[in-house]
C-alpha cells in the first residue's frame, strides 16, 4: 500500500470541520493556523513517525495535538497569540460589517 501524502487543502478542510474543531478544542479562527502547523511539521519530516511512514495522516492528528496543552491556543508563543488575536478581531469586524450592510 503506497502512502498518499495529503495536500494542505485536505488538511485545512479537515481542521475546518466543526466536529473536528470541537473534538480538538480548536476555534474556527485558528483552524488555518493549526492546519498549517500540522502540515508543515509532518511535511518537514517526510510524513514519517519515527522510522515508520504515515499511512493514515488523520490518525496522527490526535497524538500530534496532544503534544501541546489541552487548549491549543494556550500552546502558542506570545507573538503567535498576538497574530491570532488580530486575525480573530479582523474576522469579527468583517462579520459585523457584513451584518450591518457595509460589506
Amino acid at each position: 500500500m503506497k502512502n498518499r501524502i495529503p495536500t494542505f487543502e485536505e488538511v485545512l478542510s479537515h481542521f475546518s470541520d466543526p466536529s473536528v474543531q470541537k473534538i480538538h478544542n480548536i476555534s474556527p479562527s485558528s483552524a488555518e493556523y493549526w492546519a498549517r502547523r500540522f502540515f508543515d511539521y509532518y511535511d518537514s519530516i517526510g510524513w514519517y513517525r519515527g522510522k515508520t511512514p504515515i499511512k493514515k495522516w488523520r490518525s496522527c492528528l490526535t497524538q500530534w495535538q496532544s503534544s501541546f496543552s489541552d487548549t491549543p491556543d494556550e500552546a502558542l508563543s506570545q507573538k503567535d497569540r498576538m497574530k491570532l488575536n488580530i486575525q480573530r478581531r479582523l474576522e469579527r469586524r468583517e462579520k459585523n460589517e457584513m451584518f450591518n450592510g457595509r460589506g
